[in-house]
């Protein structure tokens, strides 16, 4: 680089080198972004390397091998604005290393096998806006670990084994927006834990080990809108008004709570994998717009009713259910209905007396049931728009599924497929198994 004197970006990634020569930068004053990412015999970095380039703004040093990191080694970067760390065994990390950064405002330092932090290490980013240090061994945080980061909008604490937060832990960060304590091993939070976030909106405290959580209760409760508790062990969980958008897959729910209200903004709901038998509970949402409860129990769900209270709504999957009827056919059209996955369920035919009832889907799942005949001009007659099927999971005539694939292709319909692949017995036509 010694002749790039108007360099501002450069990226050494991948590359195995173990170490670079002290004045490596000395020719390039106009750097701004400097990535050494992916270089496994990477040990350690030198202050050298950092005293030619007082213009730079972005450090990236992840996924390295870097296993110490001396006291001083930034401190000749006092513009830098980001700085990642991520994804180097490092271990502990000094109380002085950050202090000459103030300007910083975005730091990631996860998985970096940290088991503490000391006292003071962030006490000089009064910029700082993202902090991650996910992935760790922080299983206890100090309650003035987090002292003076008053523009801090995002904390990412996932995976760190943490089984409990002091209510002073938070205090002061009136910015913060989101956390993320997924992945640990929570079984409570205390109500007055967020109490000086006043403007938290986003939660993860997915993958802990809550066995009730009741919002309304928690000092945060007028200003959260984004709440995930998936895969706890909740049999109840009850919500505000004010929220938005919920996820508690993989629980043990029968069904919801909520405060006494005329209204909720709830448009997002995924309750997949509990143990519903009954959407009453849900009935009260009105304003939802997507609605996720595969993998209940409901046998017969009364898909008018259902749909008929939740006229909002665009995406409604209750695959894997054990359906095998969806009541009275009689149900009131609906147009916003765009996305619907009825499939592995217990359908003897498709029901499309019911289904004809949302005019504009777009995408209909429907594979997996026990019938094994597809009028596909049928269903388009239906279904002027749309634009993808799903098939899998029935193993379907070779003949009907060649058939049934000239005329979607003809109107412009694709199949679709999950995420996982599929694997076939037997005889295949374009990736669907077939007899």
């Amino acid at each position: 680089f010694r002749y790039s004197l108007k360099l501002e970006e450069v990226f050494l990634h991948e590359l195995e080198f173990s170490s670079l020569p002290s004045g490596f930068f000395r020719f390039n004053r106009k750097l701004q972004t400097l990535s050494i990412n992916g270089n496994k015999k990477l040990l350690s970095v030198e202050r050298e390397w950092f005293k030619n380039v007082p213009n730079l703004k972005i450090l990236n040093l992840m996924n390295n091998s870097i296993s110490s990191l001396q006291p001083g080694v930034f401190d000749d970067l006092e513009d830098l604005e980001s700085l990642f760390l991520s994804n180097n065994p490092v271990g502990s990390l000094d109380v002085k290393l950050l202090s000459k950064l103030p300007r910083l405002e975005a730091l990631e330092l996860a998985g970096m096998s940290l088991t503490t932090l000391p006292i003071g290490i962030f006490d000089n980013l009064a910029d700082l806006e993202e902090l991650d240090l996910g992935h760790n061994q922080l299983k206890k945080l100090d309650s003035k670990i987090f002292r003076n980061l008053f523009s801090l909008e995002t904390l990412l604490l996932a995976e760190n084994g943490i089984e409990s937060l002091s209510p002073e832990l938070f205090y002061g960060l009136r910015n913060l927006n989101e956390i993320d304590l997924s992945g640990n091993e929570l079984t409570t939070l205390d109500t007055h834990v967020f109490r000086d976030c006043l403007n938290l909106e986003k939660l993860d405290i997915a993958s802990n080990k809550f066995v009730t959580f009741n919002l309304p209760q928690m000092s945060f409760a007028k200003t959260l809108l984004d709440l995930d508790i998936s895969d706890n062990m909740l049999t109840t969980i009850t919500v505000t008004e004010d929220l938005e958008t919920l996820f508690a897959n993989d629980n043990q729910i029968t069904g919801l709570e909520s405060v006494a209200s005329p209204s909720h903004d709830l448009t997002m709901l995924s309750l997949a994998n509990n143990r519903l038998s009954d959407v009453s509970s849900i009935l009260i949402f009105t304003d939802l717009e997507y609605l996720n409860i595969s993998r209940n129990n409901f046998n017969q769900l009364d898909l008018g009713r259902l749909t008929g209270s939740l006229d909002e709504l665009e995406v409604l999957n209750v695959s894997h259910c054990g359906i095998s009827s969806f009541g009275n056919p009689n149900i009131a059209n609906q147009e916003s209905m765009k996305v619907l996955d009825i499939s592995h369920n217990e359908l003897a035919s498709l029901p499309l007396e019911v289904l004809k009832h949302f005019p504009e889907m777009e995408m209909f799942v429907f594979g997996g049931n026990k019938f094994e005949d597809l009028d596909a001009d049928r269903l388009i007659q239906h279904f002027k728009d749309m634009a993808l099927v799903g098939v899998d999971g029935t193993e379907w005539s070779c003949g009907l599924v060649e058939r049934a694939a000239r005329t979607f292709e003809d109107n412009d319909i694709g199949f679709w497929s999950g995420e996982l692949p599929v694997v076939c017995s037997g005889r295949a036509f374009n990736g669907i198994c077939c007899k």
